[in-house]
C-alpha cells in the first residue's frame, strides 16, 4: 500500500522536497461507514510523503485528520502548508 501511495505522489506532487515545518490537513474519504482506525491510514500517508514532498515527516508539526463518507468518490485528500515564523 505503502508503494501506492508513493506512486500517486509523485504523479501529483511536482514541486521540489521541502525542507521546512509543514502543517498538513488529511481527510479521508471512505465508501461507506465501517468502523476505521484513522491513525494507520495518516502514518500510512505520512510515511509516503517522505523523499517526495519533505525530508522527514518529523518536519510535519501540526496535524488534522478527518474521516468523512464518499459513496461515489472514495479518497485521500492531503493539504500541506509552510508553517509560518511567528506561528
Amino acid at each position: 500500500m505503502k508503494e501506492l501511495y508513493q506512486l500517486e505522489a509523485q504523479n501529483q506532487y511536482k514541486g521540489k522536497v521541502m525542507l521546512i515545518d509543514l502543517d498538513m490537513e488529511i481527510i479521508l474519504f471512505f465508501k461507506d461507514r465501517r468502523r476505521r482506525d484513522v491513525d494507520n491510514y495518516n502514518k500510512l500517508a505520512l510515511d509516503s510523503l517522505e523523499g517526495i514532498v519533505y525530508e522527514n515527516d518529523e518536519q510535519v508539526q501540526k496535524l488534522t485528520v478527518e474521516k468523512r463518507i464518499s459513496v461515489e468518490d472514495p479518497r485521500i485528500e492531503i493539504k500541506i502548508n509552510k508553517i509560518k515564523k511567528n506561528e
